[in-house]
C-alpha cells in the first residue's frame, strides 16, 4: 500500500504543476467534486498529502469550512483547524 501511495503522490506532484491550467479547464462548480475524488485517492497521513490538498483547494478557491465539510462527510481528519 505504501508504494501505491508514493506512486499517487508522484503523479499528483506532476499534476500539481499543471494545476492552474487544469483548474481553468474545470467546469464551474466542479472543484469540490474533483477535490473529493483526490481526497479518496490518498490517506492524508503525510505533510505532502496535506500540502497537495491545500494547493488544490486554493486553486479551486474553496473556503476552509467547505473543505472541512467534505472531509467530515468522508470521515477523514479536517485539513484546517
Amino acid at each position: 500500500a505504501h508504494q501505491t501511495t508514493q506512486h499517487i503522490l508522484q503523479v499528483t506532484a506532476r499534476s500539481a504543476r499543471a494545476a492552474a491550467g487544469q483548474t481553468a479547464q474545470t467546469p464551474d462548480g466542479m472543484g469540490p467534486q474533483i477535490y473529493a475524488m483526490s481526497l479518496l485517492a490518498i490517506d492524508l497521513d503525510t505533510q505532502e498529502e496535506a500540502q497537495y490538498l491545500h494547493k488544490l483547494a486554493s486553486a479551486y478557491e474553496m473556503q476552509p469550512a467547505a473543505v472541512n465539510e467534505i472531509h467530515a462527510q468522508m470521515g477523514v481528519p479536517s485539513l484546517y483547524t
